[in-house]
């Protein structure tokens, strides 16, 4: 028998829908566990050993459907029988109101934001440093032709 999703308003895994989506079962871990409790829009909510949410509240690249080894010609790619989740997997997709959802943004890798980052501070600080020397330059120019004027 097919496990009912635990979200609001979803309808897989009851008999009057055919269609066949993966379940996947709360996560053991109390720190994880929470975090998905968080994230479903359900009121009070108490995880029971059967809670299961389905694959339609989970992006597709939190879902895990081919297993891979090897590289070049070696390489194997294998389809699962039955998805497994990322490690890190928080279901962010709702029916109902679009402020139900809140879809995860890809971050870009640590290496890609800091050159990215250091890119844009490195321009800004240039031009900065640009307003800062100009303003020196008149500071000390002004201030040498009042000193020059006065003591001179």
């Amino acid at each position: 028998m097919p496990r009912t999703c635990c979200v609001v308003g979803c309808q897989t895994g009851y008999k009057s829908n055919d269609e066949k989506v993966s379940t996947f079962s709360f996560p053991k871990n109390e720190e994880m566990q929470n975090k998905w409790i968080k994230a479903i829009p359900r009121k009070d909510f108490i995880v029971s050993k059967n809670a299961a949410i389905c694959a339609k509240h989970f992006t597709a690249d939190q879902i895990i459907t081919k297993w891979t080894s090897g590289v070049g010609e070696q390489k194997v790619v294998i389809n699962l029988k039955i998805p497994k989740l990322q490690k890190n997997a928080i279901p962010c997709l709702f029916p109902g109101p679009k402020y139900l959802s809140n879809p995860q943004k890809k971050r870009k890798s640590p290496t890609k934001r800091v050159s990215l980052g250091s890119n844009c501070r490195n321009s800004k600080s240039i031009k900065l440093t640009e307003v800062i020397l100009n303003y020196y330059i008149k500071y000390f120019y002004l201030y040498n032709i009042f000193y020059i004027g006065t003591h001179g």
